[in-house]
């Protein structure tokens, strides 16, 4: 705010402006480079374009003494850019025969979420949401989870909001939950099988194969 008073004039006139200095970040476009203002006014920064700004006051009594007076220079930096999430994966975890994302029923997951500098300025992140199988309203993230109850592909979508309400847009992330273990053929080594030493030898054979892992461990 500003006071404007006279040693005689009980009511001088005067005339309050925020002005532009410099303008940076975006362009201007419509915004004016001056603004008329009174004091106690509320500005929102979005409301003038980002840049240096100063308030400038002039003020005249009635018989025409003038003078002025300016603010110190002061920055409007406006974050106009969204949050950027990504999906985090704990473990157990692999790599598909098909290149997806495999996940086992206990291992967690949770999203990471990053609001990007503008001008120095990041407002923060406010709140990440998600939803699972595009089933039902996106729910605020709170802490890891797991994706225990259905087996095969399953799909999250989330994205998050800034402390302006700048939003992310629906990120989508493929998932498979792999209920099932690998399964094992036994070719050799027959219920009944003889073998006598010095006439042949023991032949291993025997296949272990997995629906999503493409090189299980045995």
């Amino acid at each position: 705010g500003f006071s404007v008073s006279d040693n005689e004039d009980p009511n001088p006139g005067f005339d309050a402006h925020l002005v532009q200095i410099e303008d940076r970040g975006l362009p201007r476009g419509g915004r004016p480079a001056s603004v008329v203002v009174s004091s106690g006014q509320v500005v929102n920064p979005l409301d003038i374009d980002d840049g240096l700004w100063q308030l400038q006051v002039s003020a005249t009594d009635f018989v025409l003494n003038s003078t002025q007076a300016v603010s110190g220079v002061f920055e409007v930096i406006h974050d106009t850019m969204a949050p950027v999430t990504s999906l985090a994966i704990g473990v157990p975890n692999g790599v598909s025969k098909t290149g997806e994302i495999t996940v086992g029923t206990a291992t967690l997951l949770s999203f990471v979420a990053t609001d990007p500098l503008t001008g120095g300025f990041a407002s923060g992140v406010k709140e990440i949401r998600y939803r699972i199988d595009g089933l039902g309203d996106f729910a605020v993230f709170g802490a890891s989870f797991s994706l225990s109850a259905l087996a095969g592909a399953r799909s999250v979508e989330f994205f998050s909001v800034d402390n302006l309400n700048n939003t992310e847009p629906v990120r989508s992330v493929s998932v498979i939950v792999d209920m099932a273990p690998p399964v094992i053929a036994i070719q050799s080594l027959l219920n009944g099988q003889r073998y006598i030493v010095g006439q042949g030898v023991l032949q291993i054979n025997f296949t272990v194969e997995d629906s999503f892992d493409p090189a299980p461990v045995y």
